[in-house]
């Protein structure tokens, strides 16, 4: 049998990698992916108290500003309703939920918390329950418009 060249072996050995990434990707972290993004949807269901959502969609937070630079932003769920805007974070799993009457602001940044992701956000300016101003900025992908609408509370 002849030996491998050493091109033909760095094909090998190249294939063999791509085709183990594969399988990790598709039998592994894909699926723990979409069962983090389905335990969301469940959790800011839950904290909607069954009211169907008008909007919902999969977004990324840049952070709570009173959370400070330092957390833990990502990927999660953002359901909006006439009474509530709810944001379930995937990892780690916590939920945000916003009365719509407690919002005071819905606008267009480039950057939050120091964050930037190459294209404007959207800021909801809100009190917190003990009164304190708060915000939170979602990068909710090219359909700002419809998301600005569906934040914005009256």
């Amino acid at each position: 049998m002849p030996a491998l060249t050493s091109g033909a072996g760095v094909a090998v050995l190249v294939a063999a990698i791509l085709a183990l990434d594969a399988l990790i990707w598709f039998g592994v972290v894909r699926p723990r992916i979409r069962a983090r993004r389905d335990a969301a949807r469940a959790d800011a269901a839950v904290a909607l108290g069954g009211e169907p959502p008008v909007r919902e969609g999969d977004v990324r937070s840049l952070g709570e500003l009173t959370r400070g630079r330092a957390q833990v932003r990502g990927t999660g769920h953002l359901a909006v309703t006439d009474d509530a805007i709810v944001f379930t974070l995937a990892v780690p799993r916590r939920t945000l939920r916003i009365p719509r009457d407690h919002v005071t602001g819905v606008e267009e940044v480039r950057t939050h918390l120091g964050k930037w992701v190459g294209r404007p956000v959207l800021r909801v300016d809100f009190l917190r329950e003990d009164g304190q101003p708060d915000a939170i900025a979602f990068d909710v992908g090219r359909d700002r418009e419809g998301w600005r609408s569906a934040l914005t509370p009256g």
